[in-house]
């Protein structure tokens, strides 16, 4: 319903602007980057997993942007065909836009760009491509967030709204 819904509301766009509603290729336009959309939340797990790269899972979210990007333009180009460049610029600004808004928010919420704090997903164990670590590589690995993690531990937690005041 939400697909048709969609659909229409391009075709009636295209229909003021063209005269004509292109409805077949708002429903390409939204088949293609749907099944990319599906593919494109799949994969980053998959490779992160299989390379042991965290950071790919972290920033998966810029691939959906990109396809987000991507089927704007497509939609826009059906209802504004002679201004290719203005709908590109349009929906690269969408894309700017959409993922600085989404890194700043990350930030601010989590103090780090990635939207994952570990990598989330397991896969079968015959997908790894990455060698594995000895356990003590690992653990010296570590040592590098003992200080890190002794400065957290000393701070004193912030107060909530007032709670820890005599005033009443």
């Amino acid at each position: 319903m939400g697909a048709a819904v969609w659909i229409a509301l391009w075709s009636l766009l295209s229909k003021l602007f063209t005269r004509q509603t292109h409805a077949g290729w708002h429903l390409k336009v939204f088949l293609f980057s749907s099944l990319a959309w599906m593919a494109a939340s799949a994969l980053p797990g998959l490779i992160a997993f299989a390379l042991s790269w965290p950071w790919v899972s972290d920033f998966g979210f810029v691939a959906g942007y990109a396809i987000a990007a991507a089927a704007l333009y497509f939609h826009l180009l059906a209802v504004e065909p002679a201004r290719p460049r203005l709908m590109r610029g349009v929906a690269l600004a969408a894309f700017v836009l959409g993922t600085g808004l989404t890194l700043w928010n990350q930030q601010q919420r989590n103090e780090r760009l990635g939207s994952d704090l570990y990598l989330s997903s397991f896969q079968p164990p015959a997908l790894i491509l990455a060698r594995p670590v000895p356990a003590e590589r690992f653990v010296d690995g570590l040592a590098t967030l003992r200080p890190l993690l002794d400065k957290k531990a000393k701070e004193e937690p912030a107060a909530e709204n007032g709670a820890g005041s005599d005033e009443e």
